[in-house]
């Protein structure tokens, strides 16, 4: 969507990122989105306008990382073949064991450590 805010209205979480459930990301990207919203809307000193143009303008790039970390992981979810499924099962079957078992954990990380958050004056 071009715009997540119309006059005093804005969106916020799902509403406005729209994150796959499949991501992890939906409480993430809701609460640091509203650490920003107020932050911004605190900084901009009245103007709703500036505070919603800053909120926005800080979180779009990290709202677009959360949705494409979920891309891919609905194939893992549901398999599409035996193969797959057997290929799925295996891999949970070892998870425990192998070197690459820390990969999801730190993907997700990465995902939601992609934003440096403003220190907003109080």
């Amino acid at each position: 969507m071009d715009s997540w805010s119309a006059g005093r209205v804005t969106l916020l979480g799902d509403a406005a990122c729209c994150a796959s459930p499949l991501s992890g990301m939906g409480t993430g990207l809701a609460m640091i989105g509203a650490y920003v919203l107020a932050g911004e809307l605190a900084a901009a000193g009245g103007d709703h306008r500036a505070g919603l143009a800053g909120y926005e303008e800080a979180m779009r790039a990290y709202a677009a990382g959360c949705q494409k970390s979920g891309d891919g992981v609905g194939r893992w979810m549901v398999p599409e073949s035996r193969f797959m499924a057997w290929f799925v099962n295996q891999n949970r079957r070892l998870l425990p064991y192998v070197p690459w078992k820390g990969l999801i954990a730190r993907s997700i990380r990465r995902t939601a450590n992609a934003i440096t958050l403003k220190d907003y004056e109080r």
